[in-house]
């Protein structure tokens, strides 16, 4: 098996654990993020993408921080996507933006057809996570 391979197994691997834990207890630990830091940064590098931190990065980082400062989502959302901006294609942000608010909106309508009733918290990393993923794949 390739290095590059092994990457790609180990983040999706990582993405379905920390957004099962999310999706279970509404909490992104700051214990994972930090234990998983470098090893997603050395998988990401192995799997062929540039660390950036440019304009959109901290245009991106200011929002998220933003949002979390307002309660608009939990600050362990904020701290995830700290950990993945300087990963992004900046030129891919409609398709991260479309498909963070689709996959968002997907959940929402799952929770309201299985319990009928609108949840009081959502799940963020399953989208953010899903949206880096397709920012990256295009």
């Amino acid at each position: 098996m390739s290095t590059r391979i092994a990457g790609f197994v180990f983040l999706t691997l990582w993405s379905v654990q920390i957004s099962r834990y999310d999706l279970k207890f509404h909490v992104i630990r700051n214990r994972t993020l930090l234990i998983s830091l470098p090893l997603i940064c050395l998988a990401l590098k192995v799997c062929g993408f540039e660390f950036r931190v440019d304009r959109s990065t901290f245009e991106l980082a200011l929002l998220a921080l933003g949002l979390g400062c307002c309660n608009a989502i939990g600050m362990g959302d904020v701290k995830l996507i700290f950990m993945m901006a300087p990963w992004f294609n900046s030129e891919n942000w409609p398709i991260t933006i479309v498909s963070l608010a689709i996959v968002t909106w997907v959940q929402l309508l799952i929770f309201l057809v299985f319990f009928r009733v609108l949840p009081g918290r959502i799940a963020f990393a399953p989208a953010i996570l899903i949206a880096c993923a397709l920012n990256m794949a295009t």
